[in-house]
């Protein structure tokens, strides 16, 4: 079986509806919090070659957008040239369980490899005596891993490396991440303290942030921080013959109250306080949470031959993560899977689809879900004839769903089903 290599996967953390979305040409991507699709970002992951004038990004972006700088620029703006980025071609994919492997070169000048690692841990039950603190915070921290390795195959000059993303019109609010919450040799951006990305020289080097309107200034650190720049990418150079590798986390994180009726506040938020305790948690654990990824595909691959099965079944687990919500309502746990693009919470037919994954992964969210459908979401409902009409007694009946996009439904309702409707 031949795999394709253009296509979306979504790269998420379990319980926390956050998701990088990556590997389709020529369509937005990036990170995405609480949305029902992939995010509507520009990816840029690419380098500058030695000796080149303008970068080369793998085509995780729009082919063709027009420079935001023109927004504060009227006369620009009415006949402003729209810009483009230049692709890295040839370009090869490894879709593993745990890891997504893109790999291209420039003949002659260098080699680029981006990897992206999702593995994902056991959460444990909170009512469990044994289970600890520490447990917890890995399974549930809101955080994907990457990294960028650059071979640099030049003799003479310095081939830079960038990794970054472009936010369109309706996210604004993009800031550099201050040295004093990661540490010095991190830099990162977030978007409003709700996303986040951060990178670090993997044994030590320095990373150059460039915040800027213009794509084609992305790849100059000079240009430094353009702090009204709808784009941050991070910048790292690479000697003549050497190989360095870009340590990356992404991160997402919302406090307070999420959800409407049932008041729900996500779990992860009892063990992090704000985005950069997760994304430095995440710089901690990249050693090994890279390599719990790649066990987990080795082992998967040892138990499943079929490149077909293989490649279903990586899909259907990140996608599952990305559309999952762990949450605190009343002091107790309440975990949702959403329907996809739905967005319906814990589809009931889709639930027990899913059991056999949890079961084996973690079986007390079964109970979780279940219990919550007796609690909240059961009703004692008649029985019609479609017939004559007529009415008799029934029993008790289980909603479609629990709500839609984080709003609860009523007690004993869903977002779905309506009175005596048929079809």
């Amino acid at each position: 079986m031949s795999l394709p290599v253009s296509f979306n996967a979504i790269h998420a953390a379990p319980g926390a509806f956050f998701s990088l979305t990556c590997g389709h040409h020529g369509t937005p991507q990036g990170l995405a919090l609480q949305r029902g699709s992939p995010a509507n970002q520009s990816l840029y992951v690419g380098l500058l070659p030695a000796g080149y004038e303008q970068p080369v990004f793998l085509p995780f972006h729009a082919e063709e957008t027009r420079d935001q700088e023109l927004a504060y620029d009227v006369d620009r703006a009415q006949n402003g040239p729209k810009a483009g980025l230049a692709g890295l071609k040839d370009i090869k994919r490894s879709y593993k369980y745990a890891t997504d492997a893109f790999c291209a070169s420039v003949p002659d000048s260098a080699d680029l490899q981006f990897t992206i690692a999702t593995p994902f841990y056991p959460i444990p039950d909170p009512d469990d005596p044994a289970s600890s603190i520490e447990q917890a915070m890995l399974a549930t921290a809101p955080v994907v891993v990457a990294e960028l390795r650059i071979r640099n195959n030049d003799k003479h000059g310095v081939c830079r490396g960038i990794f970054g993303l472009g936010f369109k019109d309706e996210e604004q609010g993009l800031a550099d991440l201050a040295d004093a919450e990661l540490g010095k040799e991190v830099k990162g951006f977030a978007m409003r303290g709700q996303l986040g990305y951060a990178a670090r020289v993997k044994g030590g080097g320095s990373v150059f942030p460039v915040q800027a309107f213009g794509m084609s200034k992305l790849h100059k650190k000079e240009v430094g921080l353009e702090r009204l720049g709808n784009a941050g990418v991070l910048t790292f150079d690479v000697g003549p013959g050497e190989e360095e590798i870009l340590e990356i986390v992404c991160a997402g994180f919302l406090e307070g109250t999420v959800t409407t009726r049932h008041k729900g506040r996500y779990w992860y938020t009892r063990y992090f306080p704000s985005l950069a305790s997760v994304l430095t948690l995440g710089f901690k654990q990249h050693t090994m949470r890279f390599d719990k990824a790649y066990d987990m595909s080795v082992e998967f691959e040892a138990q499943v031959s079929s490149l077909s099965k293989q490649f279903l079944a990586a899909h259907a687990v990140r996608s599952y993560f990305g559309s999952s919500q762990l949450l605190e309502v009343g002091g107790q746990p309440y975990y949702i899977v959403n329907e996809g693009g739905y967005v319906m919470m814990n589809t009931l037919d889709l639930s027990i689809d899913h059991v056999f994954f949890e079961l084996t992964w973690s079986p007390w969210l079964v109970r979780n879900i279940l219990d919550n459908f007796l609690q909240f979401y059961s009703y004692t409902d008649k029985v019609r004839d479609p017939l004559t009409g007529d009415e008799y007694p029934g029993g008790i009946s289980f909603t479609h769903d629990q709500g839609f996009h984080n709003q609860f439904s009523p007690r004993g309702y869903s977002s779905y089903e309506r009175a005596k409707y048929t079809g």
